[in-house]
Protein backbone atom coordinates (compact mmCIF):
# COMPACT_ATOMS: atom_id res chain seq x y z
CA UNK A 1 0.00 0.00 0.00
CA UNK A 2 2.93 2.63 1.08
CA UNK A 3 4.67 0.94 -1.63
CA UNK A 4 1.86 2.29 -4.44
CA UNK A 5 1.82 5.77 -2.75
CA UNK A 6 5.07 6.33 -2.99
CA UNK A 7 4.83 5.90 -6.97
CA UNK A 8 1.46 8.08 -7.14
CA UNK A 9 3.72 10.68 -5.10
CA UNK A 10 7.03 10.70 -7.16
CA UNK A 11 4.72 10.66 -10.67
CA UNK A 12 3.30 13.80 -9.21
CA UNK A 13 6.16 15.01 -8.12
CA UNK A 14 8.32 14.66 -11.21
CA UNK A 15 8.04 18.59 -12.46
CA UNK A 16 9.52 19.64 -9.01
CA UNK A 17 12.26 17.18 -9.93
CA UNK A 18 14.17 19.86 -11.66
CA UNK A 19 13.76 22.52 -9.85
CA UNK A 20 14.86 20.71 -6.72
CA UNK A 21 17.64 19.13 -8.37
CA UNK A 22 19.13 22.93 -9.40
CA UNK A 23 18.61 23.78 -5.20
CA UNK A 24 20.65 20.90 -4.37
CA UNK A 25 23.32 22.26 -6.84
CA UNK A 26 23.55 25.24 -5.16
CA UNK A 27 23.58 24.17 -1.84
CA UNK A 28 25.61 20.72 -2.08
CA UNK A 29 27.86 21.78 -4.96
CA UNK A 30 29.39 18.71 -7.26
CA UNK A 31 32.66 17.95 -4.73
CA UNK A 32 36.11 18.82 -6.19
CA UNK A 33 38.98 16.20 -6.31
CA UNK A 34 40.68 16.06 -3.96
CA UNK A 35 44.45 15.49 -3.92
CA UNK A 36 43.89 11.57 -3.16
CA UNK A 37 41.09 10.98 -5.56
CA UNK A 38 39.23 12.28 -8.40
CA UNK A 39 35.45 12.58 -9.52
CA UNK A 40 35.06 11.03 -12.86
CA UNK A 41 31.35 10.83 -13.11
CA UNK A 42 28.10 12.13 -11.08
CA UNK A 43 24.44 11.44 -10.63
CA UNK A 44 21.73 13.59 -9.09
CA UNK A 45 18.71 12.12 -8.10
CA UNK A 46 15.95 13.81 -5.94
CA UNK A 47 12.32 13.29 -3.60
CA UNK A 48 11.42 10.15 -4.01
CA UNK A 49 14.05 8.59 -6.46
CA UNK A 50 16.70 9.85 -3.33
CA UNK A 51 15.07 8.25 -1.12
CA UNK A 52 15.37 4.89 -3.57
CA UNK A 53 19.59 5.00 -3.32
CA UNK A 54 20.00 7.22 -0.36
CA UNK A 55 21.63 4.01 1.98
CA UNK A 56 23.53 2.12 0.01
CA UNK A 57 24.98 1.18 -3.83
CA UNK A 58 26.52 -1.91 -5.26
CA UNK A 59 26.83 -3.35 -9.01
CA UNK A 60 26.51 -6.05 -11.12
CA UNK A 61 26.71 -6.13 -14.82
CA UNK A 62 25.39 -3.01 -16.33
CA UNK A 63 23.41 -1.72 -13.10
CA UNK A 64 24.06 -0.24 -9.97
CA UNK A 65 21.48 -2.05 -7.44
CA UNK A 66 20.46 0.70 -4.37
CA UNK A 67 18.67 0.93 -0.92
CA UNK A 68 17.36 3.31 0.85
CA UNK A 69 15.62 4.08 4.64
CA UNK A 70 12.79 6.22 6.12
CA UNK A 71 13.17 4.60 9.53
CA UNK A 72 10.20 6.72 10.77
CA UNK A 73 7.63 5.20 8.78
CA UNK A 74 9.26 2.03 8.50
CA UNK A 75 9.90 2.20 4.63
CA UNK A 76 12.97 0.59 3.33
CA UNK A 77 13.23 0.12 -0.55
CA UNK A 78 15.89 -1.18 -3.20
CA UNK A 79 16.41 -0.18 -6.96
CA UNK A 80 18.51 -0.71 -10.38
CA UNK A 81 19.85 2.34 -11.80
CA UNK A 82 21.14 1.93 -15.71
CA UNK A 83 25.06 2.52 -15.09
CA UNK A 84 25.37 5.00 -18.34
CA UNK A 85 22.79 6.79 -18.42
CA UNK A 86 21.84 6.96 -14.68
CA UNK A 87 18.43 6.21 -15.37
CA UNK A 88 16.08 4.32 -12.50
CA UNK A 89 15.05 0.91 -14.18
CA UNK A 90 13.20 -1.09 -11.43
CA UNK A 91 12.08 0.13 -7.95
CA UNK A 92 10.47 -1.60 -4.95
CA UNK A 93 9.26 1.58 -2.27
CA UNK A 94 7.66 -0.77 0.22
CA UNK A 95 10.73 -3.73 0.18
CA UNK A 96 10.53 -4.93 3.75
CA UNK A 97 7.98 -7.10 4.55
CA UNK A 98 5.53 -6.90 7.01
CA UNK A 99 6.48 -9.49 9.38
CA UNK A 100 9.36 -7.55 10.13
CA UNK A 101 7.65 -4.54 10.48
CA UNK A 102 5.48 -5.38 13.17
CA UNK A 103 8.98 -6.92 15.11
CA UNK A 104 10.27 -3.04 15.03
CA UNK A 105 12.74 -3.79 12.40
CA UNK A 106 13.09 -0.20 10.15
CA UNK A 107 16.38 0.25 8.44
CA UNK A 108 18.13 -1.87 5.19
CA UNK A 109 21.90 -0.21 5.02
CA UNK A 110 24.20 -0.75 2.37
CA UNK A 111 23.52 -4.15 0.11
CA UNK A 112 25.61 -6.33 -1.67
CA UNK A 113 24.70 -8.15 -4.44
CA UNK A 114 26.36 -11.67 -5.18
CA UNK A 115 24.98 -14.29 -8.53
CA UNK A 116 21.62 -12.78 -9.01
CA UNK A 117 21.16 -11.83 -5.01
CA UNK A 118 20.56 -8.59 -3.08
CA UNK A 119 21.89 -9.12 0.50
CA UNK A 120 20.03 -6.72 2.49
CA UNK A 121 21.62 -5.62 6.14
CA UNK A 122 18.70 -5.05 8.11
CA UNK A 123 18.54 -3.19 11.81
CA UNK A 124 15.76 -2.90 14.11
CA UNK A 125 14.95 0.13 16.33
CA UNK A 126 17.27 -0.98 19.00
CA UNK A 127 19.67 -2.00 17.19
CA UNK A 128 19.89 -5.58 18.37
CA UNK A 129 19.29 -8.89 16.98
CA UNK A 130 20.56 -7.71 13.04
CA UNK A 131 19.05 -9.20 10.19
CA UNK A 132 20.38 -9.93 6.43
CA UNK A 133 17.25 -10.72 3.88
CA UNK A 134 17.53 -12.20 0.41
CA UNK A 135 16.00 -10.13 -2.26
CA UNK A 136 16.16 -11.54 -6.13
CA UNK A 137 18.34 -8.62 -7.97
CA UNK A 138 15.98 -9.38 -10.94
CA UNK A 139 12.47 -8.67 -9.85
CA UNK A 140 13.96 -6.90 -6.25
CA UNK A 141 11.37 -9.22 -4.75
CA UNK A 142 11.93 -10.43 -1.11
CA UNK A 143 12.87 -13.88 -1.79
CA UNK A 144 11.07 -15.62 1.48
CA UNK A 145 15.06 -16.18 3.13
CA UNK A 146 16.83 -14.14 5.79
CA UNK A 147 19.23 -14.99 8.11
CA UNK A 148 19.48 -13.55 11.85
CA UNK A 149 22.98 -13.04 12.35
CA UNK A 150 25.24 -13.84 15.32
CA UNK A 151 25.80 -10.18 16.92
CA UNK A 152 28.38 -10.69 19.27
CA UNK A 153 30.34 -8.14 17.60
CA UNK A 154 27.68 -6.06 16.62
CA UNK A 155 26.81 -3.99 19.25
CA UNK A 156 25.01 -0.80 16.98
CA UNK A 157 23.22 -2.80 14.42
CA UNK A 158 24.36 -3.76 10.79
CA UNK A 159 25.16 -0.53 8.79
CA UNK A 160 26.51 -2.36 5.91
CA UNK A 161 27.48 -5.67 4.86
CA UNK A 162 29.76 -7.08 1.63
CA UNK A 163 29.63 -10.27 -0.11
CA UNK A 164 32.15 -12.82 -2.15
CA UNK A 165 31.66 -16.25 -3.59
CA UNK A 166 32.45 -17.65 0.37
CA UNK A 167 31.69 -14.85 3.01
CA UNK A 168 29.43 -11.89 3.94
CA UNK A 169 31.07 -8.96 5.58
CA UNK A 170 30.27 -6.59 8.19
CA UNK A 171 31.43 -4.38 11.39
CA UNK A 172 30.05 -1.91 13.90
CA UNK A 173 29.36 1.39 12.71
CA UNK A 174 30.82 3.50 15.39
CA UNK A 175 33.91 1.68 16.17
CA UNK A 176 34.78 -0.95 14.17
CA UNK A 177 37.89 -2.53 15.36
CA UNK A 178 37.45 -5.83 13.05
CA UNK A 179 35.57 -7.14 10.23
CA UNK A 180 32.87 -9.79 11.22
CA UNK A 181 32.93 -12.35 8.94
CA UNK A 182 29.80 -14.88 8.14
CA UNK A 183 29.57 -18.10 5.86
CA UNK A 184 27.67 -17.06 2.71
CA UNK A 185 25.66 -20.48 2.57
CA UNK A 186 24.09 -20.05 5.94
CA UNK A 187 25.09 -16.79 7.54
CA UNK A 188 26.80 -19.22 10.30
CA UNK A 189 29.64 -16.81 12.18
CA UNK A 190 33.22 -17.80 10.68
CA UNK A 191 35.42 -15.74 12.48
CA UNK A 192 36.42 -11.99 12.73
CA UNK A 193 39.74 -10.20 11.39
CA UNK A 194 41.27 -7.91 13.77
CA UNK A 195 41.86 -4.32 12.37
CA UNK A 196 45.66 -2.72 13.09
CA UNK A 197 43.39 0.48 13.85
CA UNK A 198 39.82 1.07 14.78
CA UNK A 199 37.72 2.97 12.26
CA UNK A 200 34.83 5.29 12.87
CA UNK A 201 31.40 5.75 11.57
CA UNK A 202 31.74 2.73 8.72
CA UNK A 203 28.28 3.33 6.46
CA UNK A 204 29.55 1.19 3.80
CA UNK A 205 31.77 -1.71 2.68
CA UNK A 206 32.50 -3.56 -0.74
CA UNK A 207 35.32 -6.38 -1.17
CA UNK A 208 37.29 -7.27 -4.41
CA UNK A 209 40.60 -9.24 -4.60
CA UNK A 210 41.21 -9.85 -0.63
CA UNK A 211 40.65 -6.08 0.23
CA UNK A 212 37.21 -4.90 2.01
CA UNK A 213 36.81 -0.93 1.03
CA UNK A 214 35.32 1.11 4.15
CA UNK A 215 33.45 4.08 3.20
CA UNK A 216 33.09 6.15 6.08
CA UNK A 217 31.41 9.09 7.26
CA UNK A 218 33.60 11.34 10.23
CA UNK A 219 31.61 14.30 11.03
CA UNK A 220 31.99 17.19 8.38
CA UNK A 221 32.48 17.78 4.81
CA UNK A 222 35.93 15.76 4.87
CA UNK A 223 35.00 11.98 4.44
CA UNK A 224 37.53 9.04 4.26
CA UNK A 225 37.80 5.68 2.27
CA UNK A 226 39.77 3.22 4.37
CA UNK A 227 41.25 -0.22 2.68
CA UNK A 228 41.53 -3.50 5.11
CA UNK A 229 43.97 -6.52 3.79
CA UNK A 230 41.29 -9.61 4.96
CA UNK A 231 44.52 -11.50 5.84
CA UNK A 232 46.21 -9.22 7.97
CA UNK A 233 43.89 -6.91 9.17
CA UNK A 234 46.22 -3.96 7.84
CA UNK A 235 44.03 -0.89 7.65
CA UNK A 236 45.32 2.05 4.97
CA UNK A 237 43.69 5.29 4.41
CA UNK A 238 43.25 5.13 0.56
CA UNK A 239 41.82 8.52 0.32
CA UNK A 240 39.92 11.56 1.51
CA UNK A 241 36.63 13.03 -0.13
CA UNK A 242 35.66 16.49 0.44
CA UNK A 243 31.57 16.90 -0.22
CA UNK A 244 31.91 20.90 -0.48
CA UNK A 245 30.64 23.17 2.17
CA UNK A 246 27.83 20.64 3.88
CA UNK A 247 27.69 18.27 6.01
CA UNK A 248 26.43 15.33 3.65
CA UNK A 249 26.70 11.77 4.27
CA UNK A 250 28.29 9.38 3.47
CA UNK A 251 26.56 6.19 2.48
CA UNK A 252 26.87 3.12 0.44
CA UNK A 253 30.33 2.03 -1.62
CA UNK A 254 30.92 -0.03 -4.99
CA UNK A 255 34.39 -1.09 -6.07
CA UNK A 256 35.31 -2.51 -9.39
CA UNK A 257 37.89 -2.81 -11.87
CA UNK A 258 38.31 -1.10 -15.16
CA UNK A 259 39.55 -2.28 -18.76
CA UNK A 260 42.73 -1.33 -17.03
CA UNK A 261 42.78 -3.00 -14.00
CA UNK A 262 42.73 0.55 -11.91
CA UNK A 263 40.14 0.49 -9.12
CA UNK A 264 36.51 2.48 -9.84
CA UNK A 265 34.86 3.44 -6.52
CA UNK A 266 31.17 4.47 -6.23
CA UNK A 267 29.93 6.29 -3.71
CA UNK A 268 26.40 7.30 -2.78
CA UNK A 269 26.09 10.58 -1.00
CA UNK A 270 23.06 12.04 1.08
CA UNK A 271 23.23 15.67 1.58
CA UNK A 272 20.51 15.66 4.75
CA UNK A 273 17.86 17.40 2.44
CA UNK A 274 15.48 15.64 -0.38
CA UNK A 275 18.79 14.87 -2.87
CA UNK A 276 21.34 12.03 -2.87
CA UNK A 277 24.41 11.93 -5.30
CA UNK A 278 26.12 8.60 -6.89
CA UNK A 279 29.63 9.45 -7.36
CA UNK A 280 32.27 7.60 -9.34
CA UNK A 281 36.22 8.02 -8.11
CA UNK A 282 39.71 6.75 -9.49
CA UNK A 283 42.54 7.27 -7.55
CA UNK A 284 44.98 10.02 -8.29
Amino acid sequence: MLGTLFSYLKMALTPLTAVIMMISSVICPTPASTETAEITNEFGYSLIDAFLCGQGVDEEGDFFYTSGSLSGIKICCVGIIDKATGEVIKENLDALPSEFKKLDYDHIGDISVQNGIIYAPVENKPETDPLVLLYDAETLEYTGTYYAVDWTYLKDGIAWCATDENYLYTSQFNEADKLVVYNIDDMSFSHTVELSETVYRVQAGDVIDGKVYLNCDPKGENKTVYEVDISTGEVTLLFDRNTTGYDTEAEGISVTKDENNELVFTISDYNKLVSTFIRTYKLK
